[in-house]
């Protein structure tokens, strides 16, 4: 179900598309009307997704577009995330209980995607855009335990690398000259080398015991639908 979803998707996108380029010269004037898509304008980007609630586009932190003409745009996402967090555990037996710090974690994330977006008819109602761009990704998680039975320290960290590409396809409709709808099909295709690690070390004076560990490397196609909204500015 869900890939005949995507697949009409891309139909109506592809249909629009060509509706769009055949009927260039056969607009009237009461067909267009005026829009943002002009050179310096900057738009902010959101997701509508279930209930009408509005969410990032394509970056968690920001989604920002900037026109360097009324056909051509770049727009950008960025996703930064970090995370931090500490453990108190209780090591009991039958002849104590003591209390102690068990160690903690922390996470950070960081992603940049960007497009180079191309409107082949700007001055139509409905605007066909089509583009792409490069994806970039880090990812590092740290985690140390305190093994109170062993009296042994041991860290776990891992590091991701992504990089790959996306290509886009979409359609935007103007209901305000600096508000737009828009839906969009994208396809991308990254690259992942992870690299793993573990510590083992002695409470007492942090005496290295031993090390182990483990590089990966995958890839990733994926397909994504998107309807968002975008307020010019």
């Amino acid at each position: 179900m869900r890939f005949k979803h995507y697949l009409h998707i891309v139909i109506v996108l592809i249909l629009a598309a060509s509706f769009s380029a055949v009927g260039v010269h056969a607009q009237t004037e009461e067909s267009k009307t005026n829009n943002s898509l002009k050179d310096g304008a900057w738009a902010l980007q959101f997701q509508i997704g279930s209930n009408f609630t509005l969410s990032s586009f394509q970056g968690k932190t920001i989604s920002v577009k900037k026109h360097y003409s009324n056909f051509a745009a770049v727009r950008v996402g960025i996703t930064g995330e970090s995370q931090f967090t500490t453990e108190k555990r209780f090591y009991s037996d039958t002849a104590r209980a003591t209390e102690w710090d068990g160690g903690g974690n922390n996470s950070q994330f960081i992603s940049l995607i960007g497009q180079y977006l191309f409107y082949p008819n700007p001055e139509a109602r409905v605007n066909v855009f089509f583009g792409g761009g490069p994806i970039l990704s880090f990812s590092r998680t740290f985690q140390n335990t305190d093994y109170v039975s062993d009296s042994q320290y041991r860290a776990y960290e891992s590091n991701q690398w992504g990089a790959g590409a996306i290509g886009v396809l979409g359609v935007e409709c103007f209901v305000l000259s600096e508000l737009s709808l828009h839906a969009e099909y994208g396809v991308s295709l990254q690259h992942f080398w992870n690299k793993y690690t573990t510590e083992t070390r002695l409470f007492q004076n942090n005496h290295l015991i031993g090390t182990s560990g483990y590089t990966e490397k995958t890839w990733r196609l994926s397909n994504s639908v998107k309807f968002g909204l975008s307020v010019y500015f």
